[in-house]
C-alpha cells in the first residue's frame, strides 16, 4: 500500500510544514516508490541519505521505521516511527505510516485511530488514507463506517467504479437493501450497452448482483420479474437458471421451480443439489412416509429413460426403495454394470444403504439392504470363480465377463467387511485381490486401512508405505503414508516421508507449517498426546489456530480487489464464509482435542511431564513395556539420523526460523490452563454452537473455572441439542456436585438467580444425580460410550459404587464389543489400567485383564490386545 506525503492529494498547493530541500525531497519520493514495490533495503539506503543531511526530519524518520519493521526489526521500527511523530505531530504522512505499522501487526483498531488522526490534520480528502481506512472498516466488519467512508470517496471521485460497487456492498451487508439497489441501479445506468464500451461480463455481474439484493430483501416476485428482464444481458446462464429455481422455490411456486430444476438436470444430471431441489419442489421427503418414498422412486424412474448415462438417477432411488424383489433386481443391475466397468468407488456410492450404526443387531430392519448387497456380491464371486460369469442363470453362449471383474468384486467385499468390522474376512478378500493385481495402489491402501481398523497401527503404517512405493510420484499416497506413520507415533518417519514432496534442504515440518498443512498438524498433535508430550501437541494446536487467523487475514486484499474486478457477488459470499471460517472441520476437531488436553492437564498436572516408563497409559505388562521401550529407542535413532541429515543439507544462506519454545514448555506451564482452553471454547461456541461437543466442553471448562452461569447456559443449550450425550452427562453431574459445594460461598443475589435457572434447566430434583444417572443408563444400555460415561458419573457421585460401575462397563462390552471400533474398546481398556485423562479413577486390574481377553478375540491383529504389532 502506498504512502502519501503531507501535501495531501496530488496537485495541492499547500506546502508541507516540515518541507525537505529539493534533492532530499526527490529522494523521499523515490523511497516511497521503493516501499510500494517492497524494495525495503533500497528504501532504507535512500532514507539514510536524507537523514545524513536532515537528521531530525520526522516523516523520514517514520519512513525509516516502516522499512525497518518490514525487515524484521519491528521494535526498532516502532521506536523510530514514534520518534518521527514526536518531531512533527502535524504530519499526515507520519500518522499514516504509524497506521500501516499497526495494520501489519493486526492492531486494526489502533490503525484506524492513526488514520483518523491523519485525516483530521488536513481536509479529509486524502484518497489513499481514505482507501486504507475503508479496507480496515470492511475487514473488522464496521459496515456503517465502511459505508460512510465509501460515500466520502464517491463524492471525491464519482467516476470511480470501485467506489460505487464498494458502497453498494456496504449497504447490502448492512441489510439496507433499498439503498444498495439504488446504488447498483445508478451505476448500471451509467454503463453503455454494446461491446464497444462495457465488457458484457461486467454488466452481467452487476445485473445479477442487483437481483441478489432484491432476492435477499424478500421481494421475491419483483426478483423474478427482474430476473426475466435481465436474461438477455446475463452471460452466466447457469447462475441465472439456478437463481430462478431458487427464487421460485422460495416464492412457493413449486411447479415452476420443478420445471427449472428439470432443465438444470438436463445440463448436469450429476449435480446432487439439482436433484435435492427437484425433490423439495415436488414436496417429497425421504424420511416422511412409505408413500412418499415410493413417489420418490417413481420420480427417478421417470428420468431414467431421459438420462440413460446418468449415475445419480440410478443410485439415489436405491436409498429410497423398500426392500423387495424389484430393489434386488435394480441393485443387481447397478452392481454388475459397475463391476464390469471396474469402478473402484462403487462401495462409497452405496454407503447410504448401510445401517447408520454398526452396533445394531443383524436382524435390525436398517441392515436389510446391506445383507442383500452381501448376498449379491458373494454370489458374483462364487459364479465368477466357477464360470467367469456374474450369474449362473446366464446363457452358456454369452461372452464371459471381464477378467478384472473378480478383482473388483473382491475389492468391494474387502471394503464391505471392513465397514462391518469383520476384519478377518476383509483381509482374505483384499489379499486375493492383491494376488491377482499386485500393482494397483488402491488395493494395498485398503489393506493398510483394514489393519488400522484392527488396531495394528505398525502393520498398517508398513503396508501403507508399501502402497506408496507402488507410485513414488503420487503426492496423495505419500501423504497417506505419512499420516499412517503418525498414527503409529513414528513422527520422524512421517516427516521424512512427507519431506519427499517439500522444499529441498529445509526442515519438512517447518515447510509444512509455512504451507499451512492442517492434516499434518492435527495428526502429529494427536501423536504427541499419545506419547505424553503435551507441549508439542499444544504447539501444533496453536499453529492450527494461527493458520485460521491467517486465513481470515488473507481476505484483506480482496476488499479492494473484488470491486476492481466486478466480482461483488462472490465478495459478499466470501465475507459471509470468512465469518463462519472456524466452524470448519479441521479447526473444530483441533479445538475439541485441544480443550480436552487442557482439561486433562488441569485434572492431572503429572501429565505435564513425560512418563516414558509407562508411555503415558499407566501400568503396563512386562511385554508391553518391552514393546514401548523398543519403539522409543527406534524413534530416538530415527530422530538422530534426521538431525544429522538436516545438518548436512542445511542451506546457511536461507533465513533460519528460531523457535524459542521448541518443546512447548511455555504452553504447558501457562499460568491458567483453563483460561487458555476458554479461548478455543469461545470459538467453538460462537461458530459451532449447534455441535454438542462445543456446549459439553464449554460446560466442563466453565464449571472448573467456577463460572456457573456460563456453565449452566452451555448445559441448557447442550440438552436442547442432545440430552443423551455422554460428555454432557458428566458435565451435568459435575455441575450439580460443585454447585452444591460452592453455593453458600456465592453472592446471595447470584445464588438465588442460579437456583431458579438450575431448576428451569435440570428440574426441581436437580440435586438427585443418582436418579439422573440411572435414567441415562437405562436409556443407553447398549452403547459402550454412554455406559462408560454413566459409570464415571456414578463413581464421581458415590465412590463406593465403583464395583457396580465396572460391572456395567464389562456387561455392555460383552454384548457390544464385537461390533464396536477398536478405538472405543481401547479407550475403555486404557481407563481401566490408568486414571490419567479421566474425571474419576476407574482402574481395576481384574477388569482390565477381562477386557484384554475379550479384545484378543475381537481384535486379534492389535498390538494393544496382544497381537503382533
Amino acid at each position: 500500500m502506498s504512502v502519501v506525503t503531507a501535501s495531501g492529494k496530488p496537485g495541492s498547493a499547500q506546502k508541507p510544514v516540515n518541507a525537505l530541500p529539493s534533492k532530499e525531497g526527490a529522494l523521499f519520493k523515490g523511497a516511497l516508490k521503493f516501499f510500494e514495490f517492497k524494495q525495503y533495503k533500497k528504501g532504507l539506503k535512500a532514507v539514510d541519505q536524507i537523514l545524513k543531511k536532515v537528521p531530525d526530519h520526522g516523516e523520514t524518520l517514520a519512513l525509516k521505521g516502516l522499512f525497518l519493521a518490514n525487515l524484521d526489526k519491528k521494535e526498532e521500527g516502532f521506536e523510530l516511527v514514534k520518534k518521527g511523530l514526536a518531531k512533527d505531530l502535524r504530519s499526515q504522512t507520519s500518522w499514516h505510516i504509524y497506521g500501516l505499522l499497526h495494520r501489519a501487526e493486526k492492531n486494526y483498531e489502533e490503525a484506524m485511530k492513526c488514520y483518523a488522526n491523519a485525516l483530521r490534520i488536513e481536509k479529509q480528502d486524502n484518497m489513499q488514507i481514505l482507501r486504507d481506512l475503508a479496507l480496515l472498516q470492511a475487514h473488522i466488519r464496521n459496515f456503517e463506517g465502511f459505508s460512510e467512508t465509501q460515500t466520502h470517496l464517491l463524492t471525491l471521485k464519482p467516476a470511480n467504479r470501485q467506489f460505487w460497487l464498494s458502497l453498494a456492498a456496504a449497504y447490502h451487508l448492512l441489510q439496507n437493501y433499498e439503498l444498495a439497489e439504488r446504488v447498483v441501479t445508478s451505476y448500471v445506468d451509467t454503463l453503455k450497452s454494446g461491446p464497444e464500451a462495457t465488457p458484457e461480463f461486467e454488466l452481467s455481474e452487476m445485473l445479477m448482483y442487483r437481483n441478489m439484493i432484491i432476492e435477499e430483501s424478500g421481494d421475491l416476485e419483483r426478483a423474478l420479474k427482474d430476473l426475466d428482464g435481465i436474461k438477455a444481458k446475463v452471460v452466466d446462464k447457469l447462475a441465472w437458471s439456478e437463481a430462478k429455481a431458487r427464487i421460485l422455490f422460495k416464492a412457493t411456486r413449486l411447479d415452476d421451480a420443478a420445471d427449472v430444476y428439470t432443465e438444470l438436470l438436463s445440463i448436469n444430471p450429476e449435480a446432487k443439489a439439482y436433484w435435492e431441489g427437484l425433490e423439495s419442489s415436488k414436496g417429497l421427503q425421504a424420511d416422511s412416509s412409505d408413500e412418499q418414498r415410493a413417489q420418490l422412486v417413481e420420480l427417478y424412474q421417470s428420468f431414467s429413460a431421459k438420462l440413460p448415462r446418468g449415475h445419480l438417477v440410478k443410485l439415489i432411488p436405491l436409498t429410497y426403495a423398500p426392500v423387495s424383489d424389484s430393489f434386488r433386481s435394480e441393485l443387481d443391475r447397478y452392481l454388475t454394470i459397475a463391476f464390469r466397468k471396474g469402478v473402484p468407488s462403487v462401495f462409497v456410492s452405496l454407503r447410504p444403504l448401510y445401517a447408520a450404526k454398526r452396533t445394531v443387531s443383524e436382524d435390525d430392519p436398517s441392515r436389510a439392504k446391506e445383507k442383500i448387497i452381501q448376498e449379491l456380491v458373494e454370489g458374483y464371486r462364487t459364479n465368477l470363480k466357477k464360470s467367469n460369469k456374474f450369474s449362473a442363470e446366464e446363457q452358456a453362449e454369452q461372452l464371459p465377463d471381464p477378467s478384472t471383474a473378480l478383482l473388483w468384486v473382491n475389492y468391494f467385499l474387502a471394503l464391505h467387511y471392513d465397514h462391518l468390522r469383520n476384519l478377518t474376512k476383509a483381509l482374505e478378500h483384499i489379499d486375493e485381490a492383491i494376488a491377482s493385481s499386485p500393482t494397483i495402489v488402491e488395493l494395498t491402501m485398503t489393506k493398510a486401512r483394514i489393519y488400522k481398523h484392527a488396531g495394528s497401527y505398525e502393520t498398517a503404517s508398513k503396508t501403507m508405505s508399501e502402497a506408496r512405493s507402488l507410485d513414488l510420484q503420487d503426492r496423495f499416497i505419500n501423504s497417506k503414508a505419512a499420516k499412517y506413520f503418525l498414527r503409529n507415533d513414528e513422527v520422524a518417519e512421517a516427516a521424512k516421508t512427507v519431506g519427499l514432496f517439500t522444499k529441498p534442504d529445509t526442515d519438512p515440518v517447518q515447510d509444512l507449517i509455512e504451507m499451512q498443512c492442517l492434516w499434518f498438524a492435527t495428526e502429529s498433535a494427536k501423536s504427541w498426546i499419545r506419547q505424553n508430550k503435551p507441549g508439542q501437541a499444544l504447539k501444533r494446536f496453536h499453529q492450527i489456530e494461527k493458520h485460521f487467523t491467517e486465513f481470515y487475514d488473507d481476505q484483506f486484499d480482496f476488499h479492494g480487489y473484488s470491486a476492481r474486478k466486478t466480482t461483488v457477488r462472490t465478495y459478499v459470499e466470501m465475507l459471509r464464509w470468512e465469518d463462519k471460517l472456524r466452524n470448519h472441520k479441521y479447526f473444530f476437531d483441533a479445538a475439541v482435542v485441544a480443550v480436552e488436553l487442557y482439561l486433562s492437564l488441569h485434572e492431572h498436572p503429572e501429565l505435564k511431564k513425560a512418563l516414558p516408563e509407562t508411555n503415558g497409559i499407566g501400568e503396563l505388562s512386562e511385554a508391553d513395556k518391552k514393546k514401548a521401550a523398543k519403539k522409543a529407542r527406534k524413534q530416538e535413532l530415527k530422530a538422530a539420523e534426521e538431525k544429522v541429515e538436516q545438518k548436512k543439507g542445511k542451506n546457511d544462506d536461507k533465513k533460519k526460523v528460531i523457535d524459542d519454545d521448541p518443546d512447548g514448555e511455555k504452553l504447558v506451564n501457562a499460568p491458567d490452563l483453563l483460561l487458555e482452553a476458554t479461548k478455543f471454547v469461545k470459538s467453538l461456541q460462537e461458530l459451532s454452537p449447534n455441535r454438542i461437543e462445543s456446549q459439553a466442553l464449554a460446560a466442563h471448562v466453565y464449571i472448573r473455572r467456577k463460572k456457573y452461569i456460563l456453565a449452566l447456559r452451555s448445559i441448557r443449550k447442550g440438552l436442547e441439542i442432545d440430552p443423551q450425550d455422554p460428555s454432557l452427562l458428566r458435565a451435568t453431574i459435575r455441575f450439580s456436585k460443585d454447585f452444591q459445594t460452592d453455593r453458600e460461598t456465592l453472592n446471595p443475589v447470584a445464588r438465588e438467580l442460579l437456583l431458579e435457572e438450575v431448576e428451569s434447566v435440570l428440574g426441581s430434583n436437580w440435586g438427585n444425580s443418582s436418579a439422573r444417572i440411572a435414567s441415562f443408563l437405562g436409556n443407553n444400555s447398549d452403547s459402550i460410550p454412554h455406559v462408560f460415561a454413566g459409570a464415571q458419573a456414578l463413581v464421581s457421585v458415590d465412590p463406593a459404587s465403583k464395583a457396580d460401575a465396572i460391572a456395567k462397563i464389562l456387561s455392555v462390552l460383552e454384548r457390544q464389543g464385537a461390533r464396536s471400533s477398536f478405538e472405543t474398546v481401547a479407550s475403555v481398556y486404557d481407563a481401566l489400567r490408568s486414571p490419567l485423562r479421566t474425571d474419576v479413577d476407574l482402574t481395576d486390574s481384574a477388569a482390565a485383564q477381562r477386557v484384554l481377553e475379550m479384545g484378543k478375540g475381537w481384535f486379534p491383529l492389535s498390538g494393544l490386545f496382544g497381537g503382533d504389532n
